[in-house]
């Protein structure tokens, strides 16, 4: 015997008769659009669904069998969208915030020891400016006399030496290969490079102290870093 269930005001009721339900209905205390399913439903339904339930004709001396196949309507469940919780969404922020601030600090210990390496090369330079300068300065002034003087008494038509069979004038000693006129720019050259050591010597000493500064900074930060984000 086909056994039903209804549901008036979220309350659960049965199981009943067929006979049974159709006097709830008839009374007023089963509504259309309450909810109904007998033992051979999966899920409830609204009342009206079910045939003969409702609409009683009064000439009739017993109500009509109840239908058993009823129709439940569909059930669509709605997908929930997946939204972050607020613990990932934070635990995402940190991990950010720390490779950010691990990208910084390190930066900031690169930038520290190419400042230090400016520094010791700007010193080394400047000294070696320094003990090489004033010597080929001395050697392009001798240069560019002798072949000053060696050009006036060519001029003049005086043969001062004869060496390998060639006629040289005046003084051969601690003359260039070159001609007077890279002589004189090579003791430009010279000249410049010796008064731009005076800078960079300072420069360098300032940079060396400087470079270890922002190393230890750097670190500093890369441990502030890990200690609070782990």
């Amino acid at each position: 015997m086909t056994q039903w269930y209804y549901e008036v005001s979220g309350e659960q009721h049965g199981p009943i008769s067929p006979s049974q339900l159709k006097q709830l209905a008839t009374s007023g205390q089963l509504k259309p659009t309450d909810l109904v399913r007998h033992n051979g439903m999966q899920h409830w339904a609204p009342a009206s669904n079910v045939i003969g339930l409702f609409n009683i004709n009064p000439k009739q001396k017993q109500p009509p069998a109840l239908a058993t196949n009823v129709i439940a309507p569909p059930i669509i469940t709605p997908k929930t969208p997946s939204y972050p919780t607020p613990s990932n969404s934070r635990r995402r922020k940190k991990k950010k915030h720390k490779l950010g601030k691990s990208i910084l600090s390190i930066g900031v210990v690169a930038l520290g020891l190419a400042v230090t390496l400016g520094g010791i090369f700007s010193i080394l330079l400047a000294r070696a400016i320094r003990q090489k300068a004033p010597g080929e300065i001395r050697a392009l002034l001798i240069s560019i006399e002798n072949k000053e003087e060696n050009a006036e008494l060519k001029e003049k038509g005086e043969k001062m030496t004869l060496i390998d069979g060639l006629t040289v004038f005046g003084n051969t000693s601690g003359m260039t290969e070159g001609s007077i006129e890279e002589d004189r720019a090579m003791l430009q050259f010279s000249i410049d490079a010796l008064k731009s050591s005076n800078s960079y010597y300072p420069c360098g000493i300032i940079a060396v102290v400087l470079g270890p500064v922002f190393i230890f900074v750097g670190i500093g930060m890369f441990l502030i870093v890990v200690g609070k984000y782990d």
